[in-house]
């Protein structure tokens, strides 16, 4: 119930940031431009912020380095898993939808959801394993994520730089640096970087909010691929990951913290990376609305579900 509890709550501040979208939308006042501004602020100033905050924040001991391969091994198969059998079942989609797709059924909204319902169930513990999902999740988000988005097709040295430029990778980078070389950041910076990050899932949520009121969402019901794109994300990749994990894992701490991000539902950064590099937006409001609300009934049962006694 805790859990269930939880994620209505956070459901429920998405959706007050959302309205907020919406409603400066309808009276004007955040225009396409306004929109487009917004999106390149988070992707360049407040995403770099919270990943190199989130690293920083990671601690790594020797005497847990094998729970950490664990952990990390679970959420490796949990971002390599969709990227294989998308590529191979999406092979005749559209350009446009194959990109939205292929992101949506690879990236969860693992940090605003995921982190705060490890913290309700297992504690601090709980925080710090599912924050190496997140840090891998934002590795693979701003590598292969960005590729599969992007219409410029680059390879080789001209894709390799393109990675390397990109402000969320250089914040990957250095938080790197912190998280192995375990040196505390000025306490000045730190704070600023809370500060930024703290606004993270607001400023989304406006920009998910203001595409809500431009796009017709009253269809989206009648979609079946909506739903089968939503089902693989929210409840079959987390049970496949689950099932073999309950038989081999004996820790069930460590089985909840990359089972539980897994079924977190599609990344809002789904939306916003349609909007910079000119995809199917709809799509993407669509699948990140439906993901978010159907979580409501799913995380609760895969999260009782790794509670399983071994």
């Amino acid at each position: 119930m805790q859990g269930m509890g939880l994620i209505l709550n956070q459901v429920s501040l998405m959706a007050i940031f959302a309205f907020c979208g919406f409603l400066l939308a309808r009276n004007k006042l955040l225009s396409r431009q306004g929109l487009e501004d917004l999106a390149n602020l988070l992707i360049t100033v407040l995403s770099p912020a919270t990943i190199l905050n989130a690293f920083a924040a990671i601690h790594i001991e020797r005497k847990i380095l094998a729970n950490v391969a664990i952990v990390l091994s679970g959420a490796l198969l949990s971002l390599l898993l969709p990227i294989f059998l998308s590529s191979f079942f999406l092979r005749h989609e559209d350009d446009d939808p194959k990109a939205v797709y292929r992101f949506a059924l690879t990236f969860s909204n693992c940090g605003y959801i995921g982190l705060p319902m490890l913290q309700a169930l297992v504690g601090i513990e709980g925080v710090f394993y599912g924050s190496l999902y997140t840090s891998l999740q934002t590795i693979f988000m701003w590598s292969y994520g960005v590729k599969v988005m992007s219409t410029e097709r680059l390879k080789g040295k001209a894709f390799l730089r393109s990675i390397l430029k990109n402000p969320n990778n250089i914040a990957v980078i250095i938080g790197f640096f912190f998280m192995l070389s375990q040196l505390k950041m000025p306490f000045l910076l730190s704070s600023a970087l809370q500060g930024f990050s703290q606004t993270l899932a607001p400023v989304s949520m406006l920009i998910l909010g203001r595409q809500i009121c431009y796009y017709d969402l009253a269809d989206f019901w009648k979609k079946g691929k909506l739903y089968k794109i939503c089902a693989f994300r929210n409840l079959l990749l987390p049970l496949a990951l689950l099932l073999p994990s309950l038989l081999l894992v004996p820790n069930r701490l460590l089985i909840l913290a990359y089972v539980l991000p897994t079924a977190c539902p599609i990344a809002m950064n789904t939306a916003l990376l349609s909007i910079l590099y000119r995809r199917d937006v709809q799509l993407a409001v669509q699948l990140v609305t439906l993901s978010t609300l159907l979580s409501a009934l799913t995380l609760p049962v895969i999260a009782a579900l790794c509670s399983l006694p071994g």
